[in-house]
């Protein structure tokens, strides 16, 4: 056998995770201790031969083609061999550099999710209407517009509401979608927003929690209210934020709808419930959790293989009232896995 690559570890690491393979599940079926497998994935050790021909036999069953000579591919044809884009992961390791400490999480923590986003960030990708009760607002339903987009390798957001707007980066983490923003307008205002992100395709809906401060200054009440983000449209090709031009239309489009009588007419049934669901969250044995959140299990949160035929049409609906004649600016592709549903 050819000598071992150097970078074997980061491989192994990233066929497990394109595999959504365990290192548990890859030493059962290699029949070998788990640790093993995790000294492996860091590099400690590095399997022996046969050890290796059982490994690659594995994961030649998720990925066609894959045999021993894959192993010694540079990193960037390897993730392609493996049905991905880019590597999940720099070579090195992109914490070395950072400084430590409690002040500098976020940094760390938009580092660490740099492998989830190399596999779920684009899926992030486009133009969304998100549907929530205002906050501090008597209930009001509201419509905010949301563009999520990559820019030098980050994902970055922004958020136009009915009287405010945020801007800052996206962290995708253990599938979990996290918007933080400051306020474009007012200083030291925050706005955080968590949601149920999808794995494979493109995100159709994700739904989730805003938390924010109930007004602007710091004497107000934190505050959360659901929310569900509803797909109209896609990116233009590569990288950065549409024109501000064609936002400012969109926004203008939004503000008319919600400002109407009928708005409550637009957001579907499902979307209405969701994000009209109290605080508390009621379990099978009839006692609650006192925590707002929404219940995995009745998530909207869905990608565009899984959207059916009444889910396309409304999609179509929203994008022939807010999108308009700028259609051709911010196409959206038929839905992989549902023929027959262009938009």
């Amino acid at each position: 056998m050819s000598r071992l690559p150097t970078d074997l570890s980061s491989k192994l690491d990233l066929a497990l995770k394109r595999a959504n393979m365990s290192k548990g599940r890859l030493a059962s079926e290699a029949r070998v201790d788990k640790s093993l497998v995790g000294r492996w994935a860091r590099g400690l050790v590095v399997p022996s031969e046969h050890n290796l021909a059982i490994v690659t036999e594995i994961l030649a069953r998720k990925f066609p083609g894959f045999d021993l000579a894959s192993w010694q591919m540079p990193m960037d044809a390897f993730a392609v061999s493996i049905g991905g884009l880019i590597p999940l992961a720099p070579p090195q390791d992109p914490l070395a550099t950072l400084p430590t400490g409690p002040g500098h999480f976020l940094a760390r923590a938009l580092a660490e999710s740099a492998a989830t986003m190399g596999r779920e960030g684009q899926n992030c990708l486009g133009v969304y209407l998100g549907f929530r009760h205002g906050i501090s607002m008597g209930g009001r339903l509201i419509c905010d517009l949301y563009i999520i987009w990559r820019e030098s390798g980050a994902l970055c957001f922004r958020q136009y509401g009915i009287s405010f707007a945020h801007i800052g980066p996206v962290c995708v983490l253990r599938s979990q979608v996290y918007l933080m923003g400051e306020d474009i307008d007012v200083i030291h205002g925050i706005f955080f927003a968590i949601l149920n992100g999808v794995l494979g395709g493109r995100a159709v809906r994700m739904d989730g929690l805003l938390l924010t401060v109930s007004g602007n200054h710091r004497l107000n009440t934190p505050s959360s209210t659901a929310m569900v983000m509803q797909r109209i449209a896609d990116l233009p090709p590569g990288d950065g934020c549409p024109d501000k031009a064609l936002l400012d239309r969109l926004i203008r489009r939004v503000r008319t709808q919600v400002a109407d009588d009928a708005f409550r007419s637009l957001i579907a049934p499902e979307i209405l419930a969701a994000i009209s669901v109290p605080a508390g969250v009621d379990r099978a044995a009839g006692s609650g959790e006192h925590t707002l959140r929404v219940p995995a299990e009745r998530s909207l949160s869905r990608n565009e293989i899984e959207c059916d035929e009444p889910a396309a049409r409304y999609v179509k609906r929203l994008r022939e009232i807010f999108i308009a004649e700028d259609a051709a600016l911010l196409p959206m592709a038929p839905l992989a896995g549902a023929p027959g549903l262009a938009l």
